[in-house]
């Protein structure tokens, strides 16, 4: 009696194991038919309703676990290929990989986002093919190589990117040479090598496109000189360093630029003070020093040798030098006094309603004399001392009242320049305008 309720208790026991191994095979076959049949989400449903049913010990979810995972990543595997032959969109297979993440099986959402990601790639790269190409039919070919060569190398569009630019650089190359030929002969020199220069980086040994920038740099280098020169001796000065500048912001400074820019800085010397002197011979005194090669110019009334002053007058006016190197911009101002020095201490301008400034000089420069006639303090300070002086005659020029104050020891004089003296002011500041085109910076 014993061994026979043994027996039937051994019996039931692997009835019942039997009947649940059934039972979980029953629920991987109920998971894969769903997949198979293209429902994902009622896979997932029926997955994480075998997990949620405590009729299944541990051992048996995780059974279900194992048997259905590499299942679904077959599925994920097939929808990521459908994509790649190009039978899905992006967005619906984004949609369909998505679905899978909330099966919540780690092995599985990693899964999940590598093919994401994968897809993603293969869909940039798709999209630089399809814009190289197209910036190629437009002829942008620098923009279409660049372009394709972004192509990720995993993807099936790597290959097609790498026979397309073999296909553009050829054009490129063909195209740029002639194209280059044609506007370096229609004087666009300067475009002409920048796009041999950039076909160069696609072709950086290439003894042919090597030998083409040089010819046409040592060209256009010959051909600008030639064109500088004539228009140095037709005395369009600004013209002719404009087209040495041109060589420069190609090949940068060259030997035979520089020396044309001395030679060409010794004939606008002559021809500027030649202009001068004969532009404004009735408006100024002029005095030329042969020993230095320098001219001279003050106003009609003053002499622009030396500085003469007359007993009650004050003076405030403009001197220009003109020499070989340089031109200089000074201003003289001082007075003439029937009785003793007031012994200057400092000088201020007030111009209109603004605050009196300091007139800066070195107190050394200032002079003083006497005669029969009366005593004299002055001083003459050029814009080499004191580079706002040219800026302070513009304003002293435009303004409706400029005092010169002379601070004296015991006592102070102040001068109201006269509208005949802004008037010279105005008058040495159009020669400096004359002077011309950024030779002489104030």
């Amino acid at each position: 009696m014993k061994n026979l309720v043994t027996h039937f208790v051994f019996t039931l026991s692997t009835l019942i194991l039997l009947s649940g191994c059934q039972s979980v095979s029953d629920k991987v076959d109920t998971i894969t038919a769903y997949i198979q049949e293209d429902k994902p989400r009622d896979a997932i449903d029926a997955f994480h309703s075998a997990i949620a049913d405590e009729a299944y010990s541990q051992e048996e979810k995780n059974e279900i676990i194992k048997t259905i995972s590499p299942i679904v990543k077959a599925d994920i595997e097939n929808i990521t290929r459908y994509y790649i032959e190009e039978i899905l969109d992006y967005e619906s297979t984004i949609l369909l990989l998505e679905i899978y993440k909330d099966i919540e099986i780690p092995e599985i959402v990693e899964f999940v986002d590598e093919k994401i990601e994968e897809i993603t790639t293969v869909k940039e790269a798709r999209e630089l093919l399809a814009a190289g190409i197209q910036a190629a039919e437009e002829k942008d070919y620098k923009k279409a190589i660049d372009t394709l060569l972004k192509v990720d190398h995993d993807t099936n569009e790597f290959d097609l990117a790498f026979e397309q630019i073999q296909q553009i650089k050829s054009d490129y190359y063909e195209e740029t040479l002639a194209k280059a030929d044609e506007i370096f002969w229609n004087g666009d020199y300067k475009q002409a090598i920048f796009l041999l220069q950039d076909l160069k980086t696609y072709y950086p040994v290439n003894f042919v496109l090597d030998n083409d920038i040089e010819y046409y740099t040592e060209a256009m280098i010959q051909f600008k000189i030639e064109e500088a020169d004539q228009l140095a001796l037709e005395n369009k000065f600004a013209e002719a360093y404009a087209a040495l500048d041109y060589i420069e912001s190609i090949v940068g400074p060259t030997e035979l630029a520089e020396l044309r820019i001395e030679q060409y800085g010794g004939l606008e010397h002559v021809y500027r003070k030649e202009s001068i002197i004969s532009t404004f011979a009735d408006q100024t005194s002029q005095y030329y020093d042969e020993r230095i090669d320098t001219i001279y110019l003050t106003p009609k009334n003053q002499n622009p040798r030396v500085e003469e002053l007359l007993p009650g007058e004050t003076y405030f006016y403009p001197r220009l030098s003109i020499g070989p190197e340089e031109t200089v911009l000074e201003i003289v101002t001082g007075y003439g006094h029937r009785e003793d020095w007031i012994k200057v201490q400092d000088i201020k301008i007030a111009i209109d309603s603004l605050e009196p400034f300091d007139f800066y000089y070195d107190y050394g420069d200032l002079k003083r004399k006497q005669d029969e006639y009366g005593s004299y303090e002055w001083v003459r300070l050029d814009e080499r001392e004191n580079g706002a002086q040219f800026r302070m005659l513009q304003t002293i020029a435009d303004s409706e009242t400029t005092e010169i104050i002379f601070e004296g020891y015991t006592t102070d004089k102040t001068y109201k320049l006269t509208q005949r003296d802004k008037e010279q002011i105005r008058l040495f500041l159009d020669i400096l305008d004359t002077l011309g085109e950024g030779r002489f910076s104030y």
